[in-house]
């Protein structure tokens, strides 16, 4: 089955990526970088342009300046190795985005979106895609971003199914995806409340996309790519094994406040998940992590299960 990593700011960094790539994903998406950031040398966004190890992660970008991008394209990003395609985001609903006319915004303002498309087509090295989505508001620009794509040349297009006005909220319109998919020549890849692998293959059924990006949905459940359900222990030992990447990649410092979210993201639905939440984002290091991990393995059997 089709499933890719879908971009996700804060959760997939190079070490989460990791852990997804042992359940062989059809392909991954690094979190969304900064063309200013980039072009204005920030050591943090310079960080986050690690090349994968593998042959499958795309490089998603966002910004408002066409020129800005292309600059960036020349001096940085086509000089990176395996990253196997670049991808505009077009829909990041942030309110920090928006308003810096990247982002979701850029379906407001199709002319720019296609300049920048026109940058990318002519200038990257590798093929490039779009991540947009339904619309703005009550609207279905994301099929006009689709279509503008298509007239350009690109090499795929992104659809979430929600406009930037419902951010997460509601349900994903995978009816409008599907559309989407049947009006355009460009390989459509669908995105939103994918949180199974059957609710994936029910929507792959239609034969009309190309595969399904999973993003929320695997934040604490990698093993959805793999269509398992882990034991308790292999889910520890997985925390643990993106513990100790993500203090090798950022320090001990940084890398246990990283960790934080993901902790709760792996404990969801746990018995007692609680209380396991509340002790694990206090940890300070690796040694309490494990302890922990340890103590709950210890009393589970005496914790309510109802």
């Amino acid at each position: 089955m089709q499933l890719y990593l879908a971009a996700l700011a804060g959760y997939t960094d190079p070490c989460f990526r990791k852990i997804v790539e042992d359940f062989h994903p059809a392909g991954m998406t690094t979190e969304m970088v900064s063309m200013r950031a980039l072009y204005y040398g920030d050591k943090k966004t310079l960080q986050m342009l690690t090349p994968p190890d593998n042959p499958y992660t795309s490089l998603q970008i966002f910004g408002d300046d066409p020129d800005i991008i292309g600059a960036c394209l020349e001096k940085y990003l086509n000089d990176l190795p395996n990253f196997s395609a670049f991808e505009l985001n077009m829909g990041c609903p942030a309110p920090k985005i928006v308003k810096s006319g990247a982002g979701s915004a850029l379906l407001k303002d199709l002319d720019r979106a296609g300049r920048i498309m026109e940058v990318l087509k002519e200038k990257a090295n590798r093929p490039v895609g779009i991540k947009t989505r339904k619309g703005f508001d009550e609207d279905t620009l994301g099929l006009d971003a689709a279509k503008f794509a298509e007239k350009i040349g690109l090499d795929y297009v992104i659809i979430h199914g929600r406009t930037r006005a419902m951010y997460y909220d509601g349900l994903a319109d995978w009816d409008f995806i599907h559309q989407v998919a049947r009006e355009v020549s460009l390989p459509v890849f669908g995105n939103g409340d994918i949180t199974s692998p059957q609710m994936a293959e029910d929507q792959l059924k239609e034969e009309d996309l190309a595969g399904i990006y999973i993003g929320r949905g695997a934040i604490g459940n990698p093993w959805i790519f793999a269509g398992k359900e882990p034991s308790l222990e292999d889910r520890f030992k997985v925390m643990k094994r993106h513990l100790n990447l993500a203090l090798d990649y950022y320090g001990p410092y940084r890398g246990i406040r990283e960790m934080r979210k993901h902790f709760i993201g792996y404990v969801k639905g746990l018995p007692g998940s609680k209380k396991l939440k509340q002790d694990l984002v206090q940890c300070k290091d690796r040694e309490e992590v494990e302890k922990c991990l340890e103590n709950y393995l210890q009393t589970r059997p005496n914790l309510d299960f109802f």
